[in-house]
Parts: structure tokens; sequence; C-alpha cells
């Protein structure tokens, strides 16, 4: 009999945190064989009353208790490693409990948030006893951040990477949660959407309670769900919440078309007055109120799914308790918000309803009475969103119990869709098993393949959106190095007046040397002319003022990541440069290369630097050739993988690039960059990756998708990671491995992230400062270029195999 231990959570009084609870029982145990449920409440007494489940006992943990657990549990620690009696410890119900237990939930609605003060003490409570216990520790969907404060990062970074998983309710916490670099976070729907999954505990008596409840004949009803604490934020910005809330209700019942029903969501009769009941609020505001004749108070301490049931009977619904807004929702009745926390805005998101909120310290009757009014206008257009996207968000919140199963080792949770899928939606695989997919495979298959959703999002970095695809018009792609997607994104721009020039760099050769310049593109024909990557290091940094300012109007800039962080601390500096640049594109980088290695290529091929009247590194489908056109009206072509096979293995490699972790460009609005994916080698068109890391980069591409100028589909981040995991990988989790070896290979390296390096890591680490080393000692260096060609693919196999680990 598996024992699970739950906290934050109650089975009286606050209806949210009982939804969460009987969700969360009934669903595990659907998942979990005949388990057995320990509640640690801070109500025992209330909740021992309430709880009618043979499944649940509860454990008295009431705040003072559970404080002094957290020396106790120390003491327990040291005791136990120093196999001494534990004597009286044995006898603390909260410890022996927590020994116990197979695994602890804490079902807090929100945790280790700014500006929540002391709660901060027992949001380490809830935790650290577990932890020192040796209890695998998960939070079940829940809001998290931010973390600005010191007191509340510090705490988070020391207990949040210790739990064995953290399902994180919305985008806004998992990118909160992402900054601390955490790995151990699932993206997850508040769990009491699927309360409606354990319907059948609904109270037969609901109906009749629906049916004496006024109606208000021939009135729409408006649900109010106020809240003590919403209050309690409007209080401290001077905002009268209950008679903001009692003066827009009396609007709506003078208007003859509306009844209100002001839902206590949080009835806790000990706690009248306090933040854990709305009961006193909703009878101020009944008070308040001029004509009672069309509202009805709804304060009775009803169960959850009865109270459910109650709102979704509303035709809209006004909310200011969170759960209050998940069981309209969960109902698909139009719901406007009024908020105090990001944890609201992030469920909305679910539904795409993100604008009906009203956050608490721009509320007045006025902003609340227009926002409805539009609400009422858009009515169903509003039920359509909710039903879409509903079944998602109910598949969403039932992984809650899934992983929480899985955590169990039971068989049940198996294939219930905790693994992430490779494949991007509308990517057929391709079955010729070259040796480059086959080592990718053999990846996959030794070392565990793609990283779970939380870790491929720390790789990538915060953004919006991922696409794949390419431009349609041909004439964009055949110069490219990729897609032609850059091409087609500044043109688009530059066509429709978005920007007046674009700030790119190209090739060129003058007085008999080849150089890389950066310039303005300000036509359809200059933006072609610079197609194709550089591989070599140039100071594009140096120009980009001078350049800036030539440009009347707005500019897109084009640059490697290294080049874009400079640019965003210029832009912190001059406010006027960043107003210019409407939109930063970072190229995907692996790495740059001195200006040596192309010179030492071309003298393999015999051809001399002021010979060379034009060139391009790389054109032409997957790997492509490198073309030279020479003054004497000779056309040179070679395989790309000639100058390559040097760059990849770090051969003159850029001192900085070896410190580098941002490949995928970080500061950019929009990243760009090959898509290295194996069942996409035989593709006709070469394909790109896109990140787009701003709303209006995301809104630009959705545009031109629309329009017929890409070809294009939205894929999961984990198809972004596959196609570049061989340059993320060593970039990222190898630093930590790099800085940890320089002082072997006589350079200096620190790194103080949060990556940690695998021993893969440090065999590729090793293998790369030897090849930097190399390539900079005079006399070893010409060795590494007569070395044969099929000994150094050899050793660049090796590497590719141990990077994608």
């Amino acid at each position: 009999m598996p024992e699970i231990a739950i906290i934050g959570a109650t089975l009286s009084g606050n209806k949210g945190a009982a939804s969460m609870l009987q969700s969360g029982v009934e669903n595990i145990s659907r998942l979990v064989e005949n388990p057995h449920f320990n509640v640690l409440s801070i109500y025992p007494e209330e909740d021992r009353k309430a709880n009618r489940d043979g499944r649940v006992e509860i454990v008295s943990a009431k705040p003072l208790a559970l404080l002094m657990a957290v020396p106790l549990a120390s003491l327990w620690w040291l005791l136990a490693r120093l196999h001494l009696p534990l004597g009286p410890l044995r006898r603390n119900r909260i410890l022996t409990t927590l020994k116990r237990s197979d695994l602890l939930i804490d079902m807090g609605g929100i945790s280790f948030s700014d500006g929540r003060g002391i709660v901060l003490i027992y949001n380490v409570a809830c935790l650290l006893p577990a932890l020192l216990m040796g209890t695998p520790v998960m939070k079940y969907s829940q809001a998290l951040g931010p973390f600005k404060t010191f007191l509340n990062r510090q705490l988070a970074k020391a207990l949040l990477p210790r739990l064995a998983v953290i399902a994180a309710r919305g985008e806004s916490t998992q990118s909160y949660l992402q900054e601390l670099g955490l790995t151990n976070v699932v993206l997850c729907a508040d769990a009491a959407f699927a309360l409606d999954d354990v319907s059948d505990t609904v109270l037969p008596e609901t109906s009749q309670i629906i049916q004496t409840l006024d109606r208000f004949e021939g009135r729409k009803l408006v649900g109010i769900a106020a809240s003590s604490v919403v209050r309690a934020y409007c209080q401290r910005r001077g905002i009268d919440y209950c008679q903001v809330l009692a003066d827009f209700a009396d609007q709506l019942t003078d208007s003859g078309d509306y009844g209100i029903w002001l839902v206590a969501h949080a009835v806790r009769r000990s706690k009248k007055g306090g933040r854990t009941s709305d009961v006193d609020t909703c009878q101020t505001i009944y008070n308040l109120m001029k004509n009672k004749s069309y509202c009805q108070l709804v304060v009775e301490d009803y169960p959850p799914a009865t109270l459910r049931t109650i709102i979704g009977t509303c035709d809209y619904f006004i909310a200011s308790r969170f759960h209050a807004m998940v069981s309209a929702l969960a109902k698909g009745v139009p719901t406007l918000v009024t908020a105090w926390s990001h944890k609201y805005r992030e469920v909305l998101a679910m539904f795409d309803m993100e604008e009906w909120t009203i956050g608490h310290q721009a509320l007045t009757t006025v902003s609340l009475l227009e926002r409805f009014e539009t609400l009422v206008r858009h009515e169903n257009e509003v039920r359509a969103r909710i039903a879409r996207h509903l079944p998602d968000v109910m598949r969403s919140s039932r992984q809650n119990a899934r992983l929480a199963a899985s955590l169990l080792g039971t068989t049940q949770a198996d294939g219930m869709g905790l693994t992430i899928s490779r494949e991007g939606p509308g990517l057929t695989e391709n079955k010729s098993y070259n040796l480059e997919s086959l080592m990718m495979r053999a990846a996959d298959k030794l070392f565990g393949g793609v990283p779970d959703e939380a870790t491929v999002r720390r790789y990538l970095g915060q953004f919006e959106t991922c696409y794949l695809g390419y431009a349609n018009q041909e004439e964009l792609r055949v110069r490219a190095a990729s897609g032609g997607l850059v091409s087609a994104v500044l043109i688009y721009l530059l066509e429709r007046d978005i920007i007046q020039g674009a700030l790119i760099s190209r090739i060129v050769t003058r007085d008999g040397l080849i150089e890389a310049e950066p310039f303005i593109a300000q036509s359809r024909q200059e933006i072609l002319s610079s197609q194709s990557s550089i591989y070599m290091e140039f100071p594009l940094m140096r120009e980009v003022r001078r350049l800036a300012e030539k440009v009347k109007g707005h500019l897109a800039i084009v640059a490697l990541p290294c080049h874009l962080q400079r640019l965003r601390r210029w832009e912190e500096r001059d406010p006027a440069l960043a107003e210019k640049i409407s939109l930063r594109i970072g190229l995907v980088c692996g790495r740059s290369s001195s200006k040596e290695l192309l010179l030492k290529v071309l003298g393999q091929k015999g051809v001399r630097e002021q010979d060379v009247a034009a060139m391009l590194f790389r054109q032409g489908h997957w790997r492509g050739v490198m073309k030279l056109w020479l003054r004497d009206g000779q056309e040179i072509s070679f395989p790309f993988q000639d100058f390559s096979i040097y760059r990849n293995l770090h051969f003159e490699c850029e001192m900085r690039c070896l410190h580098c972790e941002d490949p995928l460009g970080d500061y950019a609005d929009l990243t760009c960059g090959d898509a290295w994916l194996p069942e996409l080698k035989q593709h006709p068109v070469k394909h790109s990756i896109a990140i787009a890391r701003t709303p209006e980069a995301a809104a630009w591409l959705d545009q031109m998708i629309r329009e017929n100028y890409l070809t294009m589909q939205r894929v999961p981040p984990e198809t972004i990671f596959r196609a570049q995991r061989r340059g993320l990988i060593p970039m990222k989790r190898g630093k930590a491995a790099k800085a940890r070896l320089s002082r072997l290979f006589g350079l200096k390296m620190n790194y103080d992230g949060p990556w940690r390096s695998r021993w893969n890591d440090y065999l590729v680490a090793a293998m790369v400062l030897l090849n930097y080393r190399l390539s900079r000692s005079e006399r070893l260096n010409a060795l590494v270029f007569k070395i044969p060609k099929m000994l150094l693919r050899a050793y660049l196999m090796a590497m590719s195999l141990l990077k994608n680990c």
C-alpha cells in the first residue's frame, strides 16, 4: 500500500484547496493500487469533520508544529547518520508520517513568490522536513516566482532543485523557474480542472440546492466570487474593494438585465474576517449594495463539486478567488478576473483569454463595468475559446496525477503521455540510414535521447514560439546557406516599410584581401547580395553605431549572439539606439574561426588569397559546397566539409568562442539557423529553424505564413533542440568541464553557472581544448593540416557522438 503525504491542502473552508485535494486523491487512486493519503493539515479538527473518505487520514500539522518539525528533522537526520537512537523523535507525528511516506505532494496554490513576506517560512517548512527525512517531494501544479528579492531567490535556489518534480501551473511560472536553471519542471494545468473527472462525488442534493437559489426570472445570472485576499491587496493601494464591487453589482441590477449571486469560495467560520475566508467580504459587499432585491448571498459551506455546479449555472462570472475562476472556466462560463498575481493570467493564457483580467491596482467600478460590457458583447467568441482549449487543459491537469504515479513507480503510469515526442508535427522520418543519422540515433538509444521539457527549455532560453520551414520564393533560397528565412523576413519588413534598413554583413574582396564587412541594405537586391553565412571573425560591432546613424527610421540587425549581447548593453545606455532597432535577428552560432583557417584551406586547394575575386562559404543543400570565383575567370567549388571539418574540431577557433554559452542568441528577438535533422536530409528543400523570442517576432512570422510568404509550421522546442543539440550541449552543459580542464591546457576559464557536466562532456572538452592548443602552436599547427581527411573524419565522428550524449 503506497503511503502518500499531502501538505498545503485542506478539506474544509477553502474550496480551491479542497478541490485540488479531492481531484488529486481520486485521480492518483486511478493510477496507483490501494493508496493511503496522509493530509498534513493546519486545520486538523475542521478537516476531520469534513473528511468522508476512508483513503484519507488527517494529521495535525499546525503552523507552529510544522515550524518545529524543521529543527527536529535536522536532528533526526544527524542522529540517523551517526547511528544513534532517535528517542522521543519517533513520537513526533509529522516526522513519522513523512518518514513512512513514499512521496510528499505539496498542493499549495502559490509559493516562493516575491512579496509574500513571512509566508516564505511556511513554504520552507512544507518542504525541508521531508527532504531531511529522505522522502521524495513533488509540487502539484502551483504558481511560483518571481524570484527577484534576495531571500526568496536564495531559498528557492536552495530547495527547489532538490524536489523530484515541480508542476508549473503556467508558462509564467515555468519561465521564472527556468531563470533559476531548474531541470525538474513540467508544465501542468491546475489540478482542480480535473475535479470534473470525479463528478460522482457531487452530493445528491446539489440539484435541490440550485433550485433553492433565486434565479431572478427573466434576468441573466452574474456570479461574483469576492476575495478577502484581493481585498487586502486593494486596501494597500487605497482602493475600497467592497465598495467597488457593491457599486458594480448595483449598476448591473439597476439595468434590469442581471441578477447577482455573491459567492464565498472560501468559507471558514472560525476565521470569518481573515484572509482564509470570504464570508465577511461578501457580507460587506452585500450590506453596501443599495438594491439587494436582485442579489443573493451564497455563503454556505458547500462541497467543492457542488460549488462548481453552482458557478456553472451562471451566465457570466466575475472571479477574484483563483479557484472560482478555475471552476468557471471548467464549466465554460465567460469569466472576467480581478487579479493580484501572475497566477491568474498564466491560467487564462491556456485559454487564449489573457485580456479578460483586471489587475487589483487598476480596479475601479468604471473599469470593471467597461470590461464586463465588452465581455458580454464577445460572449460567443469567449465561449468558443474556452470550449476549444478546455480538452487540452483537462489533459494537462490530469498529468499531475500521472507524474505522482510515475514517482511511485507504478506500472499504471506507464504510457500515460509523460514522454516527449522528438518529432515536430508534420515531420516524416526518412529511412535512409546514413552514418550521421545512425550516430544521432545511437546517441538517442544509449544516452536517453531528448531531455525532459524543462531541460530543453533551459537550453533554448526564453521564447514565444518555435518554427521549422523555409521561404517560399526560390530566389530567396538559391544562394542561401539554409532555407532563406532571414532574407525573407528582412525583405518582407523592408517592402512593407516596417523597417527602413537592415544592417547585415557580406564577404568582399578588396585590395587582394578577403574581408567581411557590415553595411545597410535598403533594397531587395542588396539583401540578396549578402546571402550565405560568414564563418570567420570580423569586427561587426565597431561599425554598428556609425551605420545605424545613416538610417532615418527603423532598423533590423542581423548578428551573432555575442554581438547582440554587446548591442543590448549599448541600448541600455542609449535609449535612442534601442528605439531605432525594431528587430534583432540572431544567427545560430557554433563558433567563429580565425581568417587563418580559411587561408590554410584555400592553400590546400592551391588558391592564393589575392587571386580570389568573390566567394561564398556555403551554398546548396545540407552541408553544401564552398564556391570561389577567381580573377582569371575560373570558378572553383569543393565540399564545404573540407573547411568545416577543421572548424568543427575547433582548430583555429577564436578564444572567446571557448567561453561562449549562448549559441542560440538569447538576446535576439528572432533566432534563425540550420535544421540539422536527419529526417530532413533527403528533403528537396533545405529547412531553417526559427525561435521567436518576442510576441512581435512571432506575429510577423505568423503573418508571413498566412500570406504564403513562408512554408513553416510551429514545432515543439524538442525539435529545435534536436536540430542543434551538438552545438548546444558542449556550449551549455559542457562549459563547466571546459573550465575545470582549462588549466591543464595552459588556459584560464571560469564557470559559476547552473549546468553540471557529465563524463562525456569532459572528454569533449579535452578534445576541444587540445585542438585549440594544437592550432596555436606554429610547429604542430602545420602537422594538423597534413593529417589525412579520413582520420580527421573518424575523430570528428567520435567527438560528435560524445556531444550527442
